[in-house]
């Protein structure tokens, strides 16, 4: 089942200290979807309150801090929380106050994908020689959305791309299946059959067969298995 029920926010790992021994939640990601997304967050925007209570740092309540930060995350009934998002045509901080109720969405960790286009000046600087740049956004190797990854790479190959930005910003592993694919899909034919990576395993631990101890990760034609 790849539906997930919760909220549908990313919290970055990091905060902002606020006045008064408080902390300013960001958002890392809002999934597609989600009641988040439904709501208008967006990456980037802050989180001050959670339910009327003020978000404390960590060094002066740590248990409290956890617990509204986990009501984030974890995702279940409804929450109200209030911030700031950044409006690009005031170019100002706007106060928000919203209410979340958890339902379902589909978590894809393929956040985002797209060719990069740039103004002229901008691009004389940054990009002289005119090279075709993709960019994607994927956030764990999770072997339930490996279509949604190929047909992520499908999209920027179709465009032509000659270089691509992998944003593993917000990564956390996973899939080491998924890994290879990735790397297959990213190297040329000439790869075909060399080793990507290699597992080796603890020699002590009998739960694991000896042919089991030591894999090779290989490049494969298609991307897949």
């Amino acid at each position: 089942d790849r539906m997930e029920n919760s909220f549908g926010i990313l919290i970055a790992g990091r905060y902002f200290g606020g006045s008064n021994n408080t902390a300013i939640l960001v958002v890392e990601h809002v999934y597609p979807g989600s009641p988040a997304a439904n709501a208008g967050l967006k990456r980037g925007d802050t989180i001050t309150k959670v339910d009327n209570a003020t978000i404390p740092s960590p060094t002066s309540n740590l248990q409290q801090y956890y617990t509204l930060r986990n009501k984030l995350e974890s995702g279940t009934g409804s929450i109200t929380i209030e911030g700031e998002t950044y409006d690009k045509q005031t170019q100002k901080d706007i106060v928000y106050r919203k209410s979340l109720t958890a339902a379902d969405y589909l978590p894809s960790p393929v956040a985002h994908y797209t060719v990069l286009e740039f103004d002229e000046a901008v691009a004389k600087v940054i990009n002289p020689d005119g090279k075709k740049i993709g960019y994607l956004s994927y956030l764990g190797f999770e072997s339930e959305y490996d279509a949604e990854l190929i047909e992520a790479m499908e999209y920027l190959a179709a465009k032509g791309i000659t270089d691509l930005i992998l944003d593993l910003r917000v990564n956390g592993g996973g899939s080491v299946n998924t890994s290879t694919m990735l790397g297959s899909m990213l190297l040329s034919e000439e790869y075909v059959g060399k080793t990507y990576a290699t597992l080796k395993r603890n020699p002590k631990n009998k739960r694991i067969p000896a042919e089991y101890l030591n894999d090779d990760c290989l490049i494969t034609k298609n991307g897949l298995g």
